[in-house]
């Protein structure tokens, strides 16, 4: 069985607190992390130059919030990947894919002929400080289901024509070979409210003071105009969050699995 190739793309403005966590867990699946960097100064760009695996791309929309831009860039840089990769995965710098076992469900998908696997999505919440050198789904583990969020960010490059994200990238109209297949456990785990809720609270109005006339005219993200609309969401996901990620629940049922199949007496 072949390895597989994976390519990440993923646009970024400011996310020096995340991009540690985002280039540790992708280092260990992806061949190449392609980044779309939106003129950041704190010391994002210079982390990602410093990846082995990281590809620092620039793009400019002159200080304010464009969904019209993200929107291209997320439809279109991904085909650079064509005859190259087996997978694409088209993010935002908060969003990790995650199943217990990625490499081989996506070994599965690939031999059913699946070609955009069917996601869940869930609004992660943790409250402490994360340690960097531990990884993201190793301590922030909690979350809220959304099918807002229920992204379809991957996708075979070579099957699909054309992804068609809507600003957001919350919905798809894929052209192509499209089969999705049945639900088997893959997550996006969006990874937006973490750490100290006053900090996240003053990220969201600064965002919502660069909302562009484009994304005004269009309704598009303009909620974050609307500093209490945060702290509505935040509640929500914290009283309505459940354990999402089972790390030693599934290394547990691999022992069990392991120990009723051996019925040899130990000395």
């Amino acid at each position: 069985m072949k390895d597989l190739r994976i390519h990440v793309y993923a646009v970024c403005k400011n996310e020096m607190d995340f991009l540690p966590h985002f280039f540790r867990y992708y280092n260990a699946i992806a061949e190449k992390i392609i980044i779309y960097d939106n003129q950041s100064t704190d010391g994002s760009r210079e982390f990602i130059q410093s990846q082995s695996k990281g590809v620092l791309r620039d793009y400019n929309s002159r200080g304010v919030l464009r969904d019209d831009i993200h929107r291209w860039i997320k439809n279109s840089v991904w085909k650079e990947s064509r005859g190259i990769a087996d997978w694409v995965i088209v993010s935002d710098l908060d969003e990790l894919i995650y199943h217990h076992n990625l490499l081989e469900y996506l070994q599965t998908c690939k031999s059913k002929n699946v070609t955009i696997p069917k996601v869940k999505g869930f609004n992660m919440i943790f409250e402490d400080e994360l340690t960097k050198d531990v990884s993201i789904t190793d301590q922030a583990k909690r979350g809220a289901y959304s099918i807002r969020f229920s992204k379809n960010i991957l996708f075979d490059p070579n099957k699909i024509e054309e992804i068609n994200y809507s600003p957001g990238g919350h919905h798809v109209e894929p052209e192509g070979e499209v089969h999705y297949g049945s639900y088997q456990g893959l997550k996006l785990l969006h990874y937006k409210y973490i750490g100290d809720f006053s900090r996240l609270q003053n990220r969201w109005n600064q965002i919502g003071r660069e909302i562009s006339e484009i994304n005004i005219k269009n309704a598009w993200g303009v909620e974050r105009q609307n500093s209490e609309e945060f702290g509505r969401r935040f509640q929500y996901v914290k009283n309505n969050a459940e354990l999402v990620v089972h790390n030693n629940f599934i290394s547990l049922r691999r022992v069990i699995d392991f120990l009723k199949r051996d019925r040899k007496p130990y000395i």
